[in-house]
């Protein structure tokens, strides 16, 4: 058992039922990286005011998300370009109950996530009369062009504030996998979001990982698997997030090193 496995034993757990009521399918967003040595840390913080999700006894979940885009990357070039409003497309797997959704990802000139998803039979493409229906509703253009263009895997936890409207995931064991193959792994990577109906200072979380020097980081998990697996051209816009990944992990090798 790993240590954030023990530390979790600590929260009371809440049902997938309980988490449904804080999904926040319109809702603001905020992403921290840090590195995954520093995630018991950052848990035994959480204990007293976060409950986390378990389902068959598990509270670690196992996720595949293939994401679509067009063979041009226009929502990549969207994101990388700091259009205001632009859209993401996936189809995300729960591997713990076996679930597919097709997702699309709508970011407002408001800096607003709002989510639609239907549940899908197919993991791997959206090719049913219903799923182009939803796509052509939820998108301006191209809904016929999209291609999967890279797959994300990762490990989440995800907790409920006891005491606000809020909801968080932390990711870990995260890895791209590009159509030629090539895998990219972040072994010593975390990445922890924020998501609510609205921005507030109050959050738990927020505040331990500020004393623990941690910053809120703006980025696309989407984009920086397309930019690490060299899918795409334009990669300035990215080159930050791509420096910090550099630093966490020599900072990690030398942390085990010594």
């Amino acid at each position: 058992m790993t240590t954030q496995s023990k530390i979790l034993q600590d929260f009371h757990a809440v049902s997938l039922d309980e988490i449904d009521s804080v999904s926040f399918m319109n809702r603001v967003d905020s992403k921290y990286l840090f590195p995954v040595n520093k995630l018991g840390q950052v848990l035994l913080n959480l204990a007293g005011d976060y409950k986390v999700l378990e389902i068959n006894q598990q509270r670690e979940f196992k996720y595949s998300t293939v994401y679509f885009d067009t063979a041009e990357y226009q929502f990549y070039n969207q994101h990388h370009a700091g259009k205001m409003e632009r859209d993401k497309v996936r189809l995300r797997t729960y591997e713990t109950n076996n679930l597919t959704y097709l997702e699309v990802k709508h970011k407002t000139n408001k800096d607003r996530t709002i989510k639609s998803r239907i549940k899908s039979d197919n993991a791997r493409l959206p090719d049913d009369a219903r799923s182009q229906r939803f796509l052509a509703e939820k998108l301006k253009e191209n809904s016929q062009e999209l291609q999967p263009v890279l797959t994300s895997l990762f490990t989440r936890i995800t907790l409920i504030s006891k005491s606000l409207p809020e909801r968080v995931t932390i990711d870990f064991n995260i890895a791209y996998t590009g159509n030629d193959g090539r895998k990219i792994d972040l072994p010593n990577i975390a990445v922890a979001e924020i998501k609510r109906e609205k921005a507030t200072g109050n959050s738990v979380l927020h505040s331990t990982l500020k004393k623990m020097g941690i910053r809120q980081t703006g980025f696309s998990k989407y984009c920086l698997g397309a930019a690490m697996l060299d899918g795409v051209k334009r990669k300035n816009n990215v080159k930050p997030i791509l420096l910090q990944l550099i630093k966490i992990n020599d900072e990690s090798t030398k942390h085990d090193v010594a």
